[in-house]
């Protein structure tokens, strides 16, 4: 159970009556252990070990993260809004801070931040499918209404996920869908088209690969210290290949397995496996996509869901595109190559999160486990950046548990 605070979220559980909720993933030691026993490892398991393999219920989940932001008082420190550029405030001076321009959507703000976290994904570069490119005429004039082929990134956009800023749709109310993928989201859009289209085909280019965890169990068993030892000793394209290895593409949990078979008996769910859209061609008079798949069959679908994920390339990533001139660092293969305290310069206090941050935090980099590590680093880092900067009372305050940390944000 990976988790920020494991004891805590088993505390609030017991505070609410909802222990019931933490669950163990059944044989899940047994079948790991079995896989080190045919690796010739000496290690065993302990009780400790054991115990981090429980998986609380997405409700839990989310009521134990609101108490905390509820807790921390976090509410008021969150501004919501797009960060559109990100520049230091004086190139020439690396302490001086960086200048950061936020969009509402309507007005422009800028403001000065002496220290930067980017805590974020990779969600800026959206990868499409080349039947996609080739589906759109030379003229570049998309032929098909905009809410009929998404990616699932901007399925909210159009107010197909129950979004509240609606736009008007195009599909049919008795119609087909066609999702592309293979991984976990995938299953979750499954799930919003039973509420939306009479039938859905879901079509992945390998095996449905049903597993707890979206990287290998190696890096979260016993082994798993020794890989990230041997990780820290690699060069940047050694490093990548392991990670492009742990991850081992898309994938589903047990759950969402068994939901989808269950959506198959009932017949509005067609799952084609090994299967992949070669051409997709968009019919105006009829208003619907002939999709051609490699097993030599045509599908006709009013609506196309991509579950296509997207690519990690902070090159092609606007956010950073502009701070790679300002500020240039060594990339690979769309990774930037951050220092070991995850900053994305030695002289500057930017740090890096999230996906970008995969060549120093390893594997788990997108994942909670991965975000706890970085969030380690990095608040220790600014722990001590900050000292000269909190006065005594605040000091006192956090020593003693009276204050946390968050109240250092809110300091003028």
């Amino acid at each position: 159970m990976w988790n920020m605070d494991i004891a805590g979220l088993r505390e609030y559980a017991g505070a609410t009556n909802r222990t019931l909720e933490i669950k163990e993933i059944p044989n899940f030691i047994n079948q790991t252990h079995r896989r080190c026993r045919r690796r010739a490892c000496n290690q065993s398991f302990s009780h400790s070990q054991h115990t981090k393999f429980h998986l609380p219920s997405s409700s839990l989940f989310i009521d134990y993260c609101n108490h905390l932001v509820n807790a921390h008082d976090l509410e008021r420190l969150i501004q919501k809004g797009k960060v559109i550029e990100l520049q230091p405030a004086n190139v020439q001076e690396p302490n001086s801070g960086f200048i950061v321009s936020i969009s509402d959507g309507s007005t422009l703000q800028t403001v000065y931040a002496k220290h930067v976290v980017c805590a974020i994904g990779h969600g800026n570069t959206l990868r499409y499918p080349g039947w996609v490119h080739r589906a759109i005429p030379p003229s570049g004039v998309i032929p098909w209404p905009k809410d009929r082929l998404l990616h699932s990134s901007k399925l909210v956009d159009h107010n197909l996920l129950g979004n509240t800023h609606s736009q008007p749709s195009t599909i049919p109310s008795n119609n087909n869908l066609l999702v592309v993928g293979g991984g976990l989201t995938s299953g979750h859009l499954l799930k919003y088209a039973q509420q939306k289209f009479t039938h859905t085909l879901f079509t992945t280019r390998s095996n449905l690969r049903t597993k707890h965890f979206d990287v290998s169990l190696d890096w979260i068993s016993q082994n798993g210290a020794a890989l990230y030892a041997s990780f820290y000793q690699k060069t940047p394209e050694e490093r990548w290949n392991m990670i492009q290895t742990a991850r081992e593409g898309g994938s589903i949990n047990p759950p969402m397995a068994e939901w989808i078979r269950n959506a198959q008996k009932e017949g509005w769910l067609g799952v084609k496996e090994r299967v992949h859209v070669t051409q997709a061609i968009w019919r105006p008079d009829q208003e619907l996509f002939e999709i051609h798949l490699s097993d030599q069959t045509i599908e006709f679908v009013h609506s196309i869901w991509l579950s296509t994920g997207t690519t990690i390339d902070v090159n092609e990533d606007a956010l950073f595109r502009n701070l790679l001139t300002s500020i240039p660092i060594e990339t690979f293969n769309g990774y930037p190559c951050l220092t070991k305290d995850l900053r994305w310069h030695p002289d500057y206090p930017l740090y890096v999160m999230g996906g970008y941050a995969a060549l120093e935090v390893g594997p788990n980099a997108l994942n909670l486990a991965g975000g706890k590590i970085a969030a380690e680093i990095i608040a220790g880092n600014l722990e001590s950046e900050w000292e000269d900067d909190v006065d005594i009372d605040l000091q006192q305050g956090i020593s003693g548990n009276c204050l946390n940390m968050y109240d250092i944000l809110s300091q003028e």
